[in-house]
């Protein structure tokens, strides 16, 4: 239980430290994109929220169905990713990214979810945006393969941490509060870069 308060309170830190956007410098050099694939999702406040997010959201669902959501997310993600490294076009992209932030935020205010299909549906859509910003920014220098696997091993390590998170923070009156406030924060945040 220490670990997971000591992962709790180490997340703000990690959010102001990081940058408003994912984007690794295009001459960036690493062994076959390992480094650069596995930082992306880390170098972005955008990403990074929206993925511990739902982590922390999939706790509202039954044990056996708490992977059903970051799962879907994922793989909209590889898709999107995929679509990227091709080079196709998808117009709006960091629009659709905040709003994630945006969406998800307002879920863990209210604590509020849809419909299991429609839950599935808003989550793949943010995931195939997310991917997409990976895989378009790819550094020239990184292997492709190597790169996917790499922003996929993040992602599911950051929905495993809202995972965490979200079981610890649920269990107390503080916790919860903690929770909306995180999920106010994100949403203004949202409409913030949106403006």
């Amino acid at each position: 239980m220490k670990s997971i308060k000591q992962l709790i309170w180490a997340w703000p830190i990690l959010a102001v430290s990081s940058i408003a956007f994912a984007h690794p410098e295009t001459g960036s050099h690493s062994l076959y994109g390992m480094n650069t694939g596995f930082l992306h999702p880390l170098t972005g406040l955008d990403h990074l929220l929206a993925m511990v997010a739902i982590g922390a959201l999939s706790v509202t669902r039954s044990a056996g169905k708490i992977w059903h959501l970051p799962a879907t997310f994922l793989f909209g993600m590889f898709i999107g990713g995929i679509a990227g490294l091709l080079g196709a076009q998808v117009p709006s992209t960091e629009t659709v990214i905040l709003g994630s932030m945006i969406v998800l935020g307002a879920a863990l205010l209210f604590k509020r979810t849809l419909s299991v299909r429609l839950d599935f549906l808003v989550v793949l859509f943010f995931g195939l945006a997310h991917g997409h910003a990976h895989g378009f920014e790819i550094p020239s220098a990184a292997h492709p393969i190597i790169y996917v696997l790499g922003f996929m091993t993040t992602t599911t390590l950051l929905h495993l941490s809202g995972i965490l998170a979200g079981t610890a923070l649920r269990e107390t009156k503080a916790g919860s509060l903690l929770m909306k406030a995180s999920g106010l924060a994100m949403l203004v945040t949202g409409f913030i870069w949106l403006s």
